[in-house]
């Protein structure tokens, strides 16, 4: 569960993502508390994000370059 799921307490953008890999789905709970499901996501992104978050790097630079404009989305609350 740990490399599906990364709280990300020091973000200023993000809360939590999650990725569902059986549906190649990001779940991404902002900061606004809105959570949004990015489909299709490709696993490989994901573990780039994933790695990114985990070493240091910012989630919202990596969500506004790699997954922002570039996935559907579906808005969940």
């Amino acid at each position: 569960m740990a490399e599906n799921y990364l709280q990300t307490p020091g973000s200023t953008t993000t809360f939590y993502l999650k990725y569902l890999a059986g549906r190649k789905v990001l779940e991404i709970c902002f900061r606004t508390k809105e959570v949004y499901h990015y489909l299709n996501l490709p696993s490989q992104v994901w573990k780039k994000y994933h790695k990114t978050v985990s070493t240091g790097g910012s989630s919202g630079k990596f969500f506004n370059e790699q997954i922002k404009d570039k996935y559907e989305f579906v808005k969940i609350t």
